[in-house]
């Protein structure tokens, strides 16, 4: 399942961004949402991107009536799960083993979703590492069929950069 999974049962600080007509990509439910520097949404397209504020929940016109998406160069509204300890589901990109556990990933690239469910088709990259990227690889989604090593494994995930965690200053700052 694509897209960025809400684990149930979590305190997800749900807060509502406006996003501005000049946001060049179409809103997805479950796309990674990123916080401008205007102070508005918009989605996360960048994998260097280090303002990502997590998934968003609920797309709204500028009457705050809800859609099933926002086109590109559309304003409107999204509620966004902004805690930075939110566990999410991401399908891989790739076959992911074992030995990837507490590794980091980045989010894919092609951000993308359906216009005609107006989910979001965001991925997990396959390639993982120890330097500061993204996500966090927790564990696997605990299905059948969802084995270590499988393409497109779902992965249980939280976020390594993320806009609102606490942050530590520097020596000497």
């Amino acid at each position: 399942m694509k897209g960025m999974n809400v684990i149930k049962g979590q305190d997800l600080n749900v807060v509502q961004f406006a996003v501005d007509a000049s946001t060049t990509t179409a809103l997805f439910k479950k796309d990674p949402v990123k916080l401008d520097d205007d102070g508005k949404a918009s989605t996360m397209t960048v994998a260097a991107s280090k303002n990502y504020i997590g998934p968003a929940l609920t797309i709204y016109d500028t009457n705050k009536v809800e859609l099933s998406y926002l086109p590109a160069s559309t304003a409107g509204y999204v509620d966004v799960a902004t805690n930075s300890e939110l566990m999410i589901s991401l399908e891989a990109d790739g076959a992911v083993t074992e030995t990837d556990r507490g590794n980091t990933a980045d989010l894919t690239t092609s951000v993308s979703g359906s216009t005609n469910t107006g989910n979001s088709a965001q991925t997990i990259s396959a390639s993982t590492g120890t330097d500061c990227a993204q996500f966090i690889i927790l564990d696997k989604i605990n299905t059948p069929g969802n084995d270590w090593g499988d393409t497109n494994i779902q992965l249980l995930v939280k976020a390594a950069e993320h806009q609102f965690a606490t942050k530590t200053a520097a020596a000497g700052v």
